[in-house]
């Protein structure tokens, strides 16, 4: 499938194509997708990549005709508790790693569930990150963990609404990885005016992850939902990591089941009103 043929926003998670970054992109490239997620290169997360490793990665991406849509960082995932201990000059070099690779999102995730959060301290972490990486041109996205602070959609859509520089990276598969629900009904319908981006993959409950649609994470109604109300939002490639889908399945195997798995998505016909 060419570039061309993708008639939605399609990128990846680089980590997620291939066994090492080149491969990756190569593997991107068959199946004309030009747009990735940093999260992690070789041995580690790209925030904690050396520089000389940043110069080789910047490198690989641009003779592959590769662009960087955003930066996955690890801010935020903490006890909600300690947010208050990561420094201004922490989320100030996650902000110069996504304007060395020109990424104009940045994935931050608003503290763990303990037993002494307030909502100030959730409220305090949202304003201070809004206002450091929006004053470089690059939009939070907010992503809801299972182990998250708060789960709730009401909640999500609360803060959203009252920080509505930061916008959601919705993964459904995170709903529904502790509480067997239906995330579509539960989660998508109340939060999808806040999303900016969502994660592609899949979940049997019972059996673990699966191509897109084949599991119970309602990924092809989000998916189908999003494009009928002409949302574009983007779609992110994240089949969790080869080791996933079975034995011996190498990355660039699992990716190519997880295409098919949204080829067919994509080649259904739209879905009714919801």
């Amino acid at each position: 499938m060419s570039k061309e043929q993708w008639n939605i926003p399609l990128a990846s998670y680089l980590d997620e194509a291939g066994e090492d970054p080149l491969s990756s992109c190569k593997n991107l490239k068959k199946f004309g997708i030009h747009y990735v997620f940093l999260r992690h290169v070789w041995a580690g997360n790209i925030l904690k990549v050396s520089d000389a490793n940043h110069a080789k990665l910047k490198s690989i991406l641009k003779d592959n005709d590769i662009s960087v849509i955003g930066i996955a960082s690890e801010l935020g995932k903490v006890n909600a508790s300690k947010l208050s201990l990561i420094t201004d000059e922490e989320i100030e070099q996650t902000a110069n790693i996504c304007r060395y690779y020109n990424a104009s999102m940045v994935r931050v995730f608003v503290g763990e569930h303990d037993n002494h959060f307030t909502s100030d301290n959730i409220q305090e972490w949202l304003e201070r990150v809004s206002k450091i990486f929006t004053s470089h041109g690059i939009k939070p996205l907010m992503e809801i963990s299972p182990d998250s602070c708060f789960t709730n959609s009401i909640t999500i859509a609360d803060y959203l609404s009252k920080n509505k520089k930061w916008r959601l990276l919705y993964d459904p598969v995170n709903f529904i990885l502790k509480k067997n629900i239906d995330p579509f009904i539960r989660h998508w319908t109340l939060l999808k005016q806040f999303v900016e981006a969502i994660d592609v993959r899949d979940l049997k409950i019972g059996s673990g992850f699966k191509p897109p649609g084949m599991g119970d994470s309602k990924i092809e109604l989000t998916i189908s939902d999003s494009i009928k109300n002409n949302h574009k939002h983007w779609f992110v490639m994240e089949p969790s990591l080869g080791r996933r889908h079975g034995q011996g399945r190498s990355k660039e195997d699992t990716f190519g089941f997880a295409i098919e798995g949204l080829k067919m998505i994509l080649d259904e016909k739209p879905i009714g009103e919801v």
